[in-house]
């Protein structure tokens, strides 16, 4: 039911052994059986700055947030709302990281369904859906475990499983209907930019927000500048000093070092939200810039080696 559906889920809890991390890795795992890619962002290992802080973490969270078809956001109930963590991470989305995209909500607290209310809010706002079915779990749902909080009885592990149904089918659905719309859509006549607009600010600046777009290429970029495409390459190899490609591709390999080094996502999950849709090729590129093979140079930094090119 959900091949091809990229998930990322985000634990928005600061605790290692929360419910809300039980809960991440149940629904996790419930997706991954229906055939879903998934990646689980944990705010207690990866957490992300406040706002007004723009590093290598945001950027990561960003990219992850925006190759994925459908989010599951989870939180403790805290002060009667959801975590302040996440709230952060949460702060750091724009419109176009999240519009159209379906969103599952969780919590785990007291039975209190605020914290979904207010997430819920937020998810609209961000001209995200939230999908209709929401889980709210209390602390009697669990149990402690030799591993922290373990699902004490059947009920919540049914209500998780009607959840990631119903998202997959939300993201299955919206994708059909994008790539409809798409098809149907008549074009606009061109609008003319303003004399003092730089074509190739306006060109970095689209790239920049659709390198993860794995059908992204140099035809779509010189009509977002205005430009033919002949036109459009000779300039941006003058004013850059690389072509088109390779700009892309570097963009690609930097935001997939970042999360090697700062996530536990699988490489193909890696590769898949950077905006290749081959593993092998993702592999080859990333050996040729790196001299080793992503899994190795996780594995090397891990170890405290550090393997970028210089």
């Amino acid at each position: 039911m959900g091949a091809g559906t990229r998930v990322l889920l985000v634990a928005g809890s600061t605790s290692r052994q929360s419910r809300a991390r039980t809960l991440a890795h149940l629904a996790a795992t419930t997706l991954d059986g229906a055939g879903a890619d998934t990646a689980v962002w944990d705010l207690a290992e990866h957490r992300i700055p406040m706002p007004g802080v723009d590093d290598n973490r945001v950027k990561s969270f960003r990219c992850a947030v925006r190759s994925a078809h459908a989010l599951v956001l989870l939180t403790p109930l805290c002060h009667n709302s959801y975590s302040g963590v996440l709230k952060n991470a949460l702060d750091h989305l724009e419109l176009q990281d999240v519009r159209n995209r379906p969103v599952a909500l969780i919590s785990a607290g007291s039975g209190s369904p605020q914290a979904v209310d207010h997430l819920r809010i937020v998810v609209r706002s961000l001209h995200a859906v939230a999908i209709p079915c929401q889980v709210v779990a209390q602390h009697t749902d669990f149990q402690v475990g030799a591993n922290g909080h373990e699902i004490a009885g059947a009920d919540l592990g049914r209500a998780v499983r009607e959840l990631c149904r119903e998202l997959l089918w939300f993201a299955q659905s919206l994708q059909r209907g994008a790539s409809l719309e798409q098809e149907a859509a008549i074009p606009s006549p061109r609008v003319k930019p303003e004399p003092d607009d730089d074509p190739l600010r306006r060109a970095l600046a689209f790239i920049q927000e659709n390198f993860t777009d794995s059908d992204l290429c140099l035809d779509d970029v010189a009509r977002h500048a205005y430009l033919s495409r002949y036109h459009f390459s000779r300039v941006f190899k003058a004013r850059t000093g690389t072509g088109f490609i390779g700009h892309v591709t570097e963009l690609r390999l930097e935001n997939a070092s970042t999360l090697l080094l700062t996530t536990e996502m699988s490489v193909t999950s890696i590769c898949h939200a950077v905006g290749y849709r081959d593993l092998s090729h993702f592999e080859r590129v990333f050996r040729k810039r790196y001299g080793v093979t992503p899994s190795t140079y996780r594995t090397r930094a891990g170890a405290g080696v550090s393997e970028r090119a210089s």
